[in-house]
């Protein structure tokens, strides 16, 4: 039978472990990995995002493979988002680029704030680092919601299209090449945006509203993408040159950072809370 210091030692001790593996657990690993995925990790992934988009489990299954390249998110091993990307070399205007599609992107609500695009564009960058000291690296997507937008305007410095500035004509032919190849007649050239069938997202964070509407670039969705509430897309684009590529890595270590911090917060917080036994 033990002894009441022995059940004060043992409470702090199972308080501590258990908040040290929570820390643990909390450690989101990312992977980039190509389209040939076992049909346990599709399944996985389709479970998750099924929550979140209305989409069909066979077109899901088949926008897998439109995809070359994904960026998986994982804690304790279980898939808790993903990214779809499209990494091609191409020709424009006689000039060379390595063009990188994001797109058909999950996170699950629990996880999110942890800058996982951003960290996987850094990966992408240094795997890619003579295309990036040559900028000649662009990222781009059909961003669907103002989140989706936001994923560029709160990141970078340059990006396109935006209210700061004109989208200058290297970028404009870069986003009608992307947007002729993928999407041919539902692509607007005057506006750059996607024409839709159908709303695809099932999200209800994602709806404009009063928190985020005077947002300049919330507002600035809404007006070059008046409708998206029908589910229409606003092509996205930025050119990944060092003052863009060290503002990535910048919010990537702050958002460590700050995690870290509220982790080492609460933790303490917790093992303050356990009431010791007075003797």
């Amino acid at each position: 039978m033990l002894k009441e210091n022995d059940s004060l030692e043992s409470s702090h001790h199972y308080a501590f472990f258990k908040a040290s593996n929570l820390m643990k657990a909390s450690k989101i690993k990312i992977e980039i990995t190509t389209n040939e995925l076992s049909e346990a990790t599709k399944i996985e992934m389709w479970n998750l995002y099924q929550n979140y988009y209305n989409y069909s489990r066979d077109y899901f299954m088949k926008r897998i493979h439109s995809n070359n390249y994904f960026s998986i998110y994982r804690v304790g091993g279980k898939i808790i988002g993903f990214t779809g990307l499209r990494i091609n070399r191409t020709s424009v205007e006689q000039q060379q680029y390595l063009m990188i599609y994001v797109g058909q992107t999950i996170i699950d609500k629990a996880f999110r704030g942890n800058a996982l695009i951003p960290r996987t564009a850094v990966k992408l960058l240094l795997k890619y680092w003579k295309d990036l000291l040559l900028g000649r690296i662009y990222f781009w997507a059909d961003s669907l919601t103002y989140k989706a937008y936001l994923v560029f305007a709160k990141t970078v410095p340059e990006f396109y299209p935006t209210y700061k500035k004109s989208t200058p004509k290297t970028v404009k032919s870069l986003l009608d090449f992307v947007g002729d190849e993928y999407y041919a007649e539902a692509y607007n050239p005057a506006r750059c945006t996607v024409k839709k069938n159908t709303v695809f997202v099932n999200d209800t964070s994602t709806i404009i509203d009063q928190k985020v509407e005077t947002d300049p670039d919330v507002l600035f969705f809404a007006e070059a993408n008046p409708e998206y509430i029908n589910g229409h897309g606003l092509l996205t684009i930025t050119p990944m040159h060092s003052r863009n590529y060290i503002m990535t890595l910048k919010k990537c270590i702050t958002k460590f950072f700050v995690k870290k911090y509220k982790r080492l917060k609460s933790l303490k917080k917790h093992l303050e809370s356990i009431n010791p036994i007075h003797l």
